[in-house]
């Protein structure tokens, strides 16, 4: 039996999700983790078993969550009224910005581990400030991609 508040009203209001975007940017975003765990070799980094677990995992992550910003943006923070074009930001725009900042925040979680990667990565003591421009350009790729992948095969 649902919870029911004083008004007989539902304490949880259900909300439709947007599958379609959601599923497919969390299937580019995890196609993306892939991509990258099979460039690590490359690279001659050395990683763990749970670092390269993980990388897929963090990418699919993000690309659900830039799914569900686009359906939030979309259909909430839109003017119904104002339909005039720039009125709404790129979705690969936002996409990207939500991905830059959840690598900078995990880049300050794991600093000393990807100052070491990226010493490793590129032979120089570059900053690992790459990994914040890195997000940008995966949630762009994520987008774009799930946009592509929706359009394709018909899923509105």
């Amino acid at each position: 039996m649902p919870l029911v508040h004083k008004l007989n009203k539902p304490l949880i209001v259900q909300v439709p999700l947007p599958k379609s975007h959601v599923i497919t940017a969390t299937v580019a975003g995890f196609g993306l983790g892939l991509l990258y765990n099979l460039l690590i070799p490359v690279f001659s980094v050395e990683a763990s078993i749970a670092f390269r677990a993980a990388i897929p995992l963090w990418y699919g992550t993000l690309g659900g969550c830039a799914g569900l910003l686009h359906h939030h943006l979309d259909d909430h923070w839109r003017d119904p009224g104002s339909h005039k074009p720039g009125s709404h930001k790129p979705d690969w725009l936002t996409a990207g910005i939500f991905c830059a900042w959840c690598n900078a925040l995990l880049l300050l979680f794991t600093l000393e581990q990807m100052t070491s990667i990226s010493s490793l990565a590129f032979n120089t003591s570059i900053h690992s400030a790459w990994f914040i421009a890195e997000g940008f350009l995966s949630g762009t790729v994520i987008s774009i991609s799930a946009k592509m992948i929706s359009v394709q095969s018909g899923i509105s």
